[in-house]
């Protein structure tokens, strides 16, 4: 997959909303969302049993319940339990069983079995395949900005995992049932984060050859074991004679061909991987005497900059499991936590505070700005009437955006939205203090 794609497929599902590149980057590696056509006959299930606020985190599976119970954590009292939400196709069955939200965030629990087979395992998720995306959540707010998931366990007994999907950045309606839509489930997906040493970078023209229509690095020119993993190794690095950078990577025979996602970028003196450094970039998956390849290579460094360019880490995500491909559709009926929205209008800078809202469980900040001011990556925090404060850190930062037009049709600004630790009564939030500024707070009538 190029660069580009990546971003257009960022871009599909963050809409207008502008991150940080290292936010881009955390939320890519979970983003989700495009459509596929229905299967024709498809029967959907779309009867949900949504249980009342309940004292104890239920799961079908029972070695899987106290996985999910340390996921609500305090919060567990807060969510509720869901029955009846599931679908089956291909032998692998999705139900929902759990969920956390208010009116602009929603944690759903999914479970995901298979009923005929081994083809999940440790680090199943929901497919996301090369130049698709392989789920699609409708939340009831239509505004989620933020989508993402993340594998928590599995039982190898029952051929089960245990799944968190996460959305948030939205607006307030009053619909309660979200849609889920999944093409594809996967076993042994593995993320990776690889440094590429700045010494491995050579002054020496590396040759190249042709494959798959493309000028790639003939293979183990400059071979490096890399740290942390068996299955991934580099081949060949630095400039070959075609005068591009090219990263090419050996492959295991574990590694799945067909939903690769590798990446790179050239980082300069200063540390910058701007567009001067990646004015393009291909990436080529290669056969040679029997051992499997893939090339990255990128346009923009002169091959004379070797000692003052080096490349970013190698990061992205691989598969040792085939995908199970098919179609699962869950009606969810969610029991919102009560919010109070409170009207704010302190100017900070050249920023306004519009609106905070708060949940048991979630503080959101809206700002109007033309700046692209975010406070997510600050440390802030939030005062009860109590006197408690409440950390607002990056740690605990659910997201942080800019839109170009705020979703409630005020002007530019950005949004940030904090998970707090533990639950509070969302009525007593006083003020939020935010660069140092503290912001007043009145309950919207």
């Amino acid at each position: 997959m190029k660069k580009r794609d990546f971003k257009e497929e960022l871009d599909m599902s963050m809409a207008s909303v502008k991150l940080s590149e290292e936010r881009r980057r955390a939320i890519l590696s979970r983003a989700q969302g495009k459509h596929r056509p229905k299967r024709i006959g498809k029967v959907a299930l779309a009867a949900v049993l949504a249980g009342a606020v309940t004292f104890g985190a239920l799961a079908a599976v029972p070695s899987l319940r106290e996985i999910l119970g340390r996921a609500l954590g305090d919060f567990e009292p807060a969510s509720q339990v869901i029955t009846g939400a599931q679908d089956e196709d291909n032998g692998i069955v999705v139900r929902a069983v759990s969920a956390l939200s208010d009116r602009s965030y929603a944690k759903i629990y999914l479970e995901v079995q298979d009923t005929t087979g081994d083809r999940l395992g440790e680090n199943t998720q929901l497919r996301t395949a090369q130049g698709t995306m392989g789920w699609h959540l409708e939340l009831p707010n239509d505004g989620m900005m933020v989508v993402g998931q993340e594998f928590l366990g599995y039982d190898p007994e029952t051929k089960t995992a245990l799944l968190e999907l996460t959305a948030g950045g939205g607006t307030e309606l009053e619909r309660t049932s979200a849609h889920l839509t999944v093409y594809g489930v996967r076993g042994g997906v593995r993320d990776v984060n690889l440094p590429l040493p700045q010494e491995w970078m050579t002054a020496e023209e590396l040759q190249v050859e042709t494959a798959e229509g493309k000028n790639v690095l003939m293979p183990e020119q400059t071979p490096h074991a890399l740290e942390g993993t068996q299955d991934l190794r580099v081949s060949s690095m630095g400039f070959g004679s075609d005068g591009w950078f090219h990263l090419q990577v050996a492959l295991s025979e574990n590694v799945k061909l067909d939903d690769l996602a590798l990446l790179t970028t050239l980082r300069g003196p200063a540390g910058g991987d701007d567009m001067a450094y990646n004015q393009e970039c291909t990436e080529t998956i290669f056969t040679k005497n029997g051992q499997a390849y893939y090339d990255i290579a990128i346009r923009g460094a002169a091959p004379d900059q070797w000692a003052s360019v080096y490349p970013d880490s190698l990061y992205g995500t691989f598969n040792t499991k085939d995908a199970v491909e098919g179609q699962w559709e869950l009606d969810i009926a969610l029991e919102h936590q009560e919010q109070v929205v409170y009207q704010a209008g302190t100017v900070i800078g050249e920023t306004r505070v519009t609106q905070v809202t708060a949940s048991t469980f979630a503080i959101t900040v809206e700002t109007e700005n033309e700046d692209s001011v975010a406070f997510g990556t600050r440390e802030q925090y939030a005062t009860l009437k109590d006197g408690t404060h409440l950390e607002l850190t990056s740690e605990n930062l659910l997201m942080s955006g800019w839109h170009g037009q705020a979703l409630t049709g005020t002007p530019a600004g950005s949004i940030d939205q904090w998970m707090l630790a533990e639950p509070i009564d969302p009525a007593q939030l006083e003020s939020v203090t935010l660069g140092g500024v503290t912001v007043p707070l009145t309950p919207v009538p």
